[in-house]
C-alpha cells in the first residue's frame, strides 16, 4: 500500500477543514451551517480556529518533511542529482515564501501558479 498517512492524511486533513470552514463561515449564496453572519463574532472565531489548524498543520508538515530529511542524512540515503536538500533554513524559507505569495495572490485576485511557478522554477524546481 502507498499511501504515506503522515503525508497525505495532513493533506486530507487540510482540504477537510477549507471545505468545513466553507459550511461553517457561509458566503455570499450559502447560509452558515451555525447560523452566524458575516463578521458576527462566531464568524471571527470560527476563522480564528480555521487559521490556529492550519498553522498546526504546517508546522507538522515540516517537521514531518525534516525528519524524513534527517533519517536520509544518518542512514546516507543515496541522493539523486535533481534531488533537493530540506535543511530547516530551506523549509522555513519555502514557507515565508508561500504565505507571501499567498497574500499577495489573493488581493491581487490571481491564481498563486502565477507567482509560485516561476519562484519554484528559480529554485530549481519542475513544474
Amino acid at each position: 500500500m502507498d499511501f504515506y498517512y503522515k503525508k497525505f492524511g495532513l493533506i486530507i486533513a487540510v482540504t477537510a477543514g477549507s471545505i468545513l470552514i466553507a459550511f461553517i463561515r457561509g458566503g455570499k449564496d450559502l447560509k452558515s451551517i451555525i447560523g452566524s453572519k458575516e463578521c458576527s463574532k462566531a464568524d471571527w472565531i470560527a476563522f480564528g480556529v480555521y487559521v490556529i489548524f492550519m498553522l498546526a498543520c504546517i508546522y507538522l508538515c515540516f517537521f514531518v518533511v525534516y525528519k524524513e530529511q534527517r533519517l536520509k542524512k544518518t542512514s546516507k540515503f543515496p541522493y539523486h542529482a535533481d534531488e533537493h536538500l530540506f535543511t530547516r533554513k530551506f523549509l522555513w524559507s519555502v514557507n515565508v515564501i508561500g504565505l507571501v505569495i499567498g497574500f499577495v495572490s489573493t488581493n491581487i485576485g490571481i491564481g498563486g501558479g502565477a507567482i509560485l511557478t516561476p519562484v519554484l522554477l528559480k529554485l530549481q524546481f519542475m513544474p
